[in-house]
């Protein structure tokens, strides 16, 4: 389902009159609130949990031979969508994967006290800088060396009718029902915000089940309950 159906699918769910919407731009009045509620209902849940499946990806990334330990997210590894990286899967390797070894996560205090000069070699130690912009090995890389990344990003808004949302197609119906709760709380339809919630809890269970993906070094990270 496209951002379109999404649309189409709440106000058909939250018993809406009318028809459409025929497109989620240039509305106005209650069918602009239909757009508004599937929009955010995506972002929320998104936002529910840390470190979705649906949103875990990486990055590999050359370094410089011999020419400086800090790189630019955006400008050197060019990543644009990161929301936190995943500390425990951070690898690096000279000519093969053969030769991986894994990159271990320093807190920036941490790393600022450990580290004063940066000698050529090959890096142990990664950290995060300052306001978060820039990444540190511990050595300057005395060779191209390649660093992947994993980390999970931030999902991309919903906007124009094609958008697809990242969630697997077959848990798209939580959006729906999600935004129906949102709809009904709103207009005070208890009726409605009920029905959706009994169809919300189960399918987001699924979700978090099938895409919640918490990996050791964030069992600390707080959850979501289903509402």
């Amino acid at each position: 389902m496209n951002f379109l159906d999404l649309c189409k699918a709440l106000r058909r769910e939250a018993g809406i009159a009318g028809t459409g919407p025929g497109s989620v731009e240039n509305q106005t009045g209650k069918m602009l609130d239909i757009v508004q509620w599937t929009a955010d209902a995506y972002k929320e849940i998104c936002a529910m949990r840390p470190a979705w499946k649906f949103l875990r990806t990486f990055k590999t990334f050359v370094t410089a031979d011999g020419d400086t330990n800090e790189y630019d997210i955006e400008d050197d590894l060019l990543i644009t969508d990161l929301a936190r990286f995943d500390e425990d899967a951070t690898r690096i390797y000279l000519d093969s994967t053969a030769d991986q070894t894994r990159l271990d996560w320093f807190d920036w205090r941490k790393f600022r006290d450990r580290y004063n000069v940066f000698p050529e070699g090959r890096p142990t130690v990664i950290t995060r800088v300052r306001a978060g912009d820039t990444i540190a090995l511990n050595r300057t890389p005395d060779d191209a060396y390649t660093l992947t990344l994993d980390y999970w990003k931030i999902a991309p808004a919903l906007a124009v009718n094609a958008d697809t949302p990242l969630i697997p197609e077959r848990f798209h119906m939580v959006i729906v029902w999600y935004a129906v709760m949102n709809y009904a709380g709103n207009e005070i339809t208890p009726e409605i915000y009920s029905h959706a919630k009994s169809k919300y809890g189960p399918l987001m269970s699924s979700l978090m089940l099938d895409q919640g993906d918490l990996p050791t070094g964030l069992r600390t990270f707080p959850t979501t309950r289903v509402r």
